[in-house]
């Protein structure tokens, strides 16, 4: 290969370079966060950043979404929840499940989305279930 070639190769290889890296700059800019929340957010909570006009957070996925609870402590988001229209058992209890995953602040606890209710020893202690938009 002549000079003229291997000038030729450097120039596009750093032409490439250049625009990945302006794309990846580009984005991380219109993205809204920092790039230590966003990777906080991939690594150690295993959730996926999310951002947009109105809310950003990291949503945490929860490994035991699902489970049957009574207590939060039964519970990787160390909360369980109950649905709109689930009513107690004979003892006047609710028997709820672990919830699936929250979008919020990386170091917030588990709050209940509108139509939930989270119980402790079987008794509401945050109610949700009917909120209005």
């Amino acid at each position: 290969m002549n000079k003229k070639g291997i000038r030729k190769s450097i120039i596009v290889s750093l032409i490439v370079v250049i625009s990945i890296i302006f794309v990846v700059f580009i984005y991380f800019l219109n993205s809204q966060a920092s790039l230590g929340d966003m990777l906080l957010c991939k690594f150690k909570y295993k959730g996926e950043y999310w951002s947009s006009n109105i809310i950003r957070g990291c949503f945490k996925k929860f490994s035991d979404a699902g489970k049957l609870c009574i207590n939060g402590n039964e519970c990787e988001a160390r909360s369980c929840t109950i649905e709109r229209y689930t009513k107690p058992n004979t003892q006047g209890k609710y028997q709820g499940v672990c919830p699936n995953g929250t979008l919020g602040a990386l170091d917030e606890k588990y709050f209940p989305f509108c139509g939930e209710a989270t119980i402790e020893d079987g008794k509401i202690i945050e109610d949700q279930r009917f909120c209005v938009y």
